[in-house]
């Protein structure tokens, strides 16, 4: 039979569901999908729920920026858990990455993985070695309001104070 496009309209006429058929786009609360599905809303735009109490949202904002917000009523325990089979990459591209967690910002608690941080100064390895380059010039600086401890399995520990006193 003949293939048309459809059309759900609410109350005022506004368009609540579009199927374009020829391109095989589904469109709510737009016209014009431009792909297999586009949600168009200036508020939430998707909410996926376990109950009334537990569900998350994804709302897009005006210059392109995603909240995704979690919500568990009942106990606080909304975890937001990427479960990824390879890589993970989050660019910042030009802005900057913030972690920020009340409880603590955990980096490989789950096997012994290395952390590296921009490796041509700053390294720590698998094993818990750490390596600081300053051949760059740049001094290793510690301010710390109480006593400090430094140690060493090998070779010799220089440490300079500006009074003097170490």
């Amino acid at each position: 039979g003949p293939e048309n496009d459809f059309t759900l309209k609410g109350s005022g006429n506004n368009t609540l569901l579009f199927g374009d058929v020829s391109t095989n786009k589904i469109g709510i609360g737009v016209t014009d999908p431009d792909s297999t599905l586009e949600i168009f809303s200036t508020s939430t735009q998707l909410k996926l729920s376990n109950n009334a109490a537990d569900f998350a949202t994804f709302a897009v904002g005006t210059n392109g920026d995603l909240t995704v917000t979690t919500v568990d009523a009942a106990a606080g325990a909304a975890d937001f858990t990427v479960v990824a089979d390879g890589a993970v990459d989050i660019d910042a591209n030009q802005g900057a990455l913030s972690l920020d967690g009340s409880a603590g910002i955990n980096i490989g608690t789950e096997t012994d993985v290395a952390i590296d941080i921009d490796s041509s100064t700053l390294d720590i390895d698998a094993s818990g070695g750490v390596t600081i380059d300053t051949s760059g010039g740049n001094a290793i600086s510690l301010d710390a309001d109480a006593a400090s401890n430094f140690t060493t399995s090998a070779g010799a520990l220089t440490l300079e104070g500006k009074t003097g006193v170490l």
